[in-house]
């Protein structure tokens, strides 16, 4: 399923006191997502990782809000 979401372009980094807020699909444990979502490797202030991007075309854009979400303490909750 094609969910809505809020995204940022990922050239627009968001501080906050535990390090640069991370990409919500990094975090999702939704199964029938079909968004463009692919693992990019990208090097932020030097520090090299893989995060979950949407990709629009050429673009990647960063998921902050996404009405299919589900976190992974609602889905370890669930399966107990």
């Amino acid at each position: 399923m094609k969910y809505r979401c809020k995204s940022l372009p990922l050239t627009k980094l968001i501080p906050t006191n535990r390090g640069f807020m991370k990409p919500l699909c990094n975090y999702c444990q939704t199964l029938d997502c079909e968004n463009d979502i692919e693992i990019k490797k990208i090097s932020l202030l030097g520090i090299n990782m893989e995060i979950k991007l949407l990709v629009k075309k050429d673009d990647a854009y960063m998921v902050i809000d996404c009405e299919g979400f589900i976190n992974e303490s609602k889905s370890k909750s669930n399966n107990k």
